[in-house]
């Protein structure tokens, strides 16, 4: 029960790229995830970095979906801060042209969220 539980802390907080927002011109998105959970403090932090490559073209805004219980974010394009909006659960990122046609995006999220939901007094089965 413990790991379930555990599991809907990851999957409730990971981020998760929105492709029904992303424009025509992006051609692949690949995620490294990398999460970090320590039970005793009920405490998870979550890296998840980005790259996505584009045709070339100015693309518009990339927005994620990520858990209202997410704090202490971080978003990083190339390794440099960049500017972001959450509002419900929707992390939109405005990526900073380069001045240039680059094809390779590079967007960094690191958050923590806190876990502490109380287990189910039943056990949940379908």
């Amino acid at each position: 029960m413990k790991q379930f539980i555990i599991w809907l802390a990851v999957v409730g907080t990971c981020l998760v790229f929105s492709t029904a927002a992303a424009s025509a011109d992006v051609r692949s998105v690949h995620h490294d995830l990398q999460v970090d959970l320590d039970p005793s403090r009920h405490r998870l932090t979550g890296i998840d970095r980005i790259e996505i490559e584009t045709n070339g073209k100015a693309s518009g805004p990339l927005d994620f979906f990520l858990s209202s219980s997410a704090a202490n974010i971080e978003v990083l394009q190339n390794g440099k801060p960049v500017r972001f909006m959450l509002n419900d659960n929707r992390l939109r990122v405005n990526p900073v042209s380069t001045g240039s046609s680059a094809k390779r995006l590079q967007i960094t999220v690191t958050y923590t969220a806190v876990f502490d939901d109380s287990a189910p007094a039943l056990p949940v089965t379908p």
